[in-house]
């Protein structure tokens, strides 16, 4: 009887152990999904031509996008809202960041000059799933 109890108290607490390593990794993949969310914090325009504000974490974000005719019921970014953007590096493109430490001032985009602004973003982005304003999940 003892080795009957025994077995069982094994196979409960090997439950239990599971079943906390599950929970753990879903929380884990939750902050995972989290953390690639960017908060919007400002949108202004140019011309044609919007410059996007973010934050994701502690990291802040430039982004552009060329204005567009979009759809009535497409949906528009918001501000203070969280979205999951695929950002592309337009002065740095994957791959090449420079070995040498130099400064690009800024970029040519849809004709007009966008700036880094050095104390806080040091690069421009754009974002595969954004069209204008619109977001592409």
């Amino acid at each position: 009887m003892k080795k009957y109890s025994l077995i069982l108290i094994l196979i409960l607490t090997s439950c239990d152990f599971n079943h906390r390593n599950e929970n753990k990794e879903l929380a884990e993949k939750k902050i995972s999904q989290e953390e690639q969310k960017y908060r919007i914090l400002k949108i202004d325009s140019i011309d044609q031509t919007y410059i996007i504000y973010a934050k994701k974490q502690d990291s802040f974000y430039k982004i552009v996008s060329s204005k567009n005719d979009f759809k009535q019921d497409c949906n528009k970014i918001k501000v203070n809202q969280d979205y999951k953007l695929k950002l592309e590096s337009l002065l740095y493109p994957e791959n090449t960041k420079p070995r040498r430490k130099f400064e690009l001032s800024g970029i040519d985009y849809n004709g007009i000059t966008i700036k880094v602004e050095k104390d806080s973003i040091k690069d421009i982005h754009k974002s595969s799933n954004l069209n204008g304003l619109c977001y592409d999940r």
